[in-house]
């Protein structure tokens, strides 16, 4: 839907490290992209990566499950709208989340 409205939409692939569903999807959908980054485990690179580059970032969606902490770290630390990292444990897991509503 971005792609149809004009929206460019950068990738940052949380990890190459995924089962072959994830690799798979990727690849059957990188026409999507206008760029890729891949998150290395030092987020102030992927941080500088992104803002390097000729498009600005104005949100951070995880796209499946995997990158849903890496999402709420780069959209923490680059001052955009965000969840933040200091839930991000109660989003994922179910007990976590039991605990902290009751």
């Amino acid at each position: 839907e971005l792609k149809k409205r004009g929206v460019p939409v950068v990738c940052v692939r949380s990890s190459l490290k995924l089962g072959p569903f994830f690799l798979a999807s990727y690849e059957t959908h990188k026409d999507h992209f206008v760029r890729t980054v891949d998150h290395e485990a030092d987020l102030a690179s992927t941080i500088a990566a992104l803002k390097s580059g000729p498009h600005t970032i104005k949100a951070v969606v995880p796209g499946c499950e995997p990158g849903v902490e890496l999402a709420d770290a780069l959209s923490e630390g680059m001052g955009l709208p965000s969840n933040g990292t200091e839930l991000t444990s109660a989003r994922r897991d179910k007990a976590v989340m039991q605990d902290r509503l009751s």
